[in-house]
């Protein structure tokens, strides 16, 4: 039967409830930045109405990357237990509860909605790409490219609009940031609805799911269930120089990223910019990041070896932070570069995960190792940039800090990206 006929076969209902979870499932895409991105241009609002200092609100951008490192590989459990629609569901009520207790005054809410922010986007980081596995196998890279895109647009546009919604807002920023709540809340009541009714097309009630690990994978069931070689087994991660480079590819990575979400208005401010124009910077880095994600996904896996693609987006992260420092004010082509670097070298790190191990189950605990380690990282960029740069009185010796940090990506992803996997002899 030819897929039109297949399309054909199908009742009217399956076809609705299959695109209703394809236009839900990027709705929930574009939740899983604006929570973070938004935070940067009203910083300073913050700290001046809050009485936080530079350190505090460093800890205040680092502390959902802490959530993501600690929760991240712990998020397998309930979705086997629950269900990982439950689980989802729930995901996404924490996250609006929490941006909305983060805009409520209070400095504790203010904390404790920072956090349940980090611990709804951590379970959802988790849990999307694995519906999408899951559901939509035969259109996967059109789905990923989709949900890389949605989550970059919607990073991007809530650093644009935050700073001029604090102006016009009774509420001033915390109004601005409590109105990106609409749209995990609004996902949440659609989500409860799709899991309660059926699901055509997705196998039946009789018919065997894909476990998480089996989704993550991308492996069938006879694979996933299969046991890792021996061999394979003995190999310690932490003794492996390949896993370590892939990590450190990983996390210098993810610390230019949030340090710029985080600190690029505090940055531009010292040379005249007002927050508005940093705001759209920061969507300027995000939408130009999508170039550095679709370059991976047409160049990584079309040679042996990708340590050239990854000395290249490293290379725009060393000339954008450097340009930075010699001409501060030409920021939108530095942010430019800095967004084809972090994008591309995000979609890299992923990339080199499966190509430099030999075993789902291998794969599986490299994502962990990176991802855990990486984000912890990620989590240190925004706190010690923030003392730094309130300790020195300049951002220009943050700037040299993280001109050293891409120099030492550069060299871990040359390494990193060579045609080796883990546990075989060096050739």
């Amino acid at each position: 039967m030819s897929p039109r006929e297949d399309d054909a076969a199908r009742p009217a209902g399956s076809r609705k409830v299959t695109v209703a979870w394809f236009i839900v499932i990027l709705l929930i895409a574009s939740c899983l930045r604006p929570a973070l991105t938004s935070i940067g241009p009203v910083l300073d609002r913050m700290g001046s109405d809050t009485g936080l200092n530079a350190a505090g609100l460093g800890m205040l951008g680092a502390l959902p990357l802490f959530a993501f490192a600690l929760l991240s590989p712990l998020v397998s459990v309930p979705a086997q237990r629950l269900g990982i629609e439950r689980v989802l569901l729930v995901a996404l009520v924490v996250l609006g509860l929490g941006i909305l207790a983060r805009s409520t005054p209070g400095i504790a809410l203010l904390w404790v909605g920072t956090l349940c922010i980090g611990a709804g986007i951590a379970t959802a980081n988790v849990l999307v790409p694995v519906i999408v596995k899951r559901d939509f196998s035969r259109y996967i890279s059109v789905m990923t490219g989709l949900y890389t895109a949605v989550v970059s647009v919607s990073a991007g546009l809530s650093a644009g609009l935050t700073a001029p919604l604090a102006a016009t807002l009774p509420g001033s920023w915390r109004a601005a940031l409590a109105l990106w709540a609409i749209i995990p809340l609004a996902c949440a009541i659609w989500w409860a609805l799709l899991i309660r009714g059926p699901r055509s097309g997705r196998g039946g009630t009789g018919s065997k799911r894909m476990s998480v690990a089996e989704a993550v994978t991308g492996a069938m069931p006879a694979v996933a269930s299969s046991a890792e070689p021996l061999a394979s087994r003995k190999v310690s991660l932490l003794r492996s120089p390949i896993a370590w480079q892939v990590t450190v590819f990983m996390g210098i990575q993810s610390i230019i990223f949030y340090t710029m979400s985080t600190w690029l208005p505090g940055m531009e401010a010292e040379i005249g910019n007002d927050p508005a124009l940093a705001g759209w910077h920061m969507f300027t880095m995000q939408i130009v990041g999508i170039a550095g994600n679709l370059s991976v996904s047409l160049l990584a896996e079309r040679w042996r070896s990708q340590s050239w693609l990854a000395m290249v987006l490293a290379g725009c992260l060393i000339v954008g932070t450097a340009g930075a420092l010699a001409a501060p004010q030409a920021a939108i082509v530095w942010v430019g570069l800095a967004g084809i670097g972090c994008g591309g070298s995000f979609s890299l790190s992923l990339a080199m995960i499966g190509l430099r191990t030999s075993h789902p189950a291998q794969t599986m605990r490299l994502s962990g190792m990176a991802q855990c380690l990486g984000y912890l990282m990620a989590a240190a960029g925004p706190l010690l940039t923030g003392w730094i740069a309130e300790t020195t009185g300049t951002w220009a010796t943050v700037l040299w800090g993280l001109l050293v940090l891409v120099s030492i990506q550069f060299v871990a992803g040359a390494l990193a990206g060579r045609n080796r996997k883990i546990g075989e002899p060096a050739s």
